[in-house]
């Protein structure tokens, strides 16, 4: 674990390719009740190269539900490991935001092989298959621990009716 960069104790994984997503990309968010949706844009152009981040606060159960995460920053050039750096990123926002505390679970609905791909890989989060749907559809959770990283860079912005997604 790497304590020193920006006061926190987030592992060194995430402390490198937090800073490299942040070199070519900055984050937006919109908050609407108990929903955030986050936008990602290039820092060169402020082109919005994302908008289907989709987090819900679930009140009842006090955790933390990604109703959407396609970051496509996959495309992007020399973007490897940067949609989980941006998962980390956005899931600490979200969790400052909601004041929420090391109670609290991560959950959202994916498919088989971007589990085995994408969310077993991060070493950052738990994640593990709590219910299995029809098919391929799986429910996954994860523990979720608040830390001190700074998330302030990740600002709110409003949005047209245009851009809007799902509020509920």
């Amino acid at each position: 674990m790497n304590c020193s960069c920006c006061n926190t104790c987030e592992s060194e994984f995430i402390v490198t390719h937090v800073k490299r997503l942040l070199e070519h990309f900055f984050l937006t968010c919109h908050r609407e009740d108990r929903c955030m949706e986050y936008f990602i844009s290039r820092v060169a152009s402020s082109e919005q190269i994302s908008h289907s981040l989709l987090i819900v606060f679930d009140k009842p159960a006090n955790n933390i539900h990604i109703a959407k995460f396609y970051p496509e920053l996959y495309r992007e050039k020399d973007s490897k490991y940067l949609s989980a750096a941006c998962l980390y990123l956005i899931i600490q926002h979200f969790g400052h935001e909601y004041l929420l505390d090391d109670k609290s679970e991560i959950t959202l609905d994916t498919r088989t092989e971007i589990f085995e791909n994408f969310y077993h890989r991060l070493n950052d989060f738990n994640f593990h298959i709590c219910r299995r749907g029809v098919g391929r559809a799986i429910e996954l959770v994860s523990d979720f621990h608040q830390s001190s990283f700074d998330t302030s860079m990740i600002r709110e912005r409003e949005i047209s009716d245009e851009e809007l997604f799902c509020y509920a």
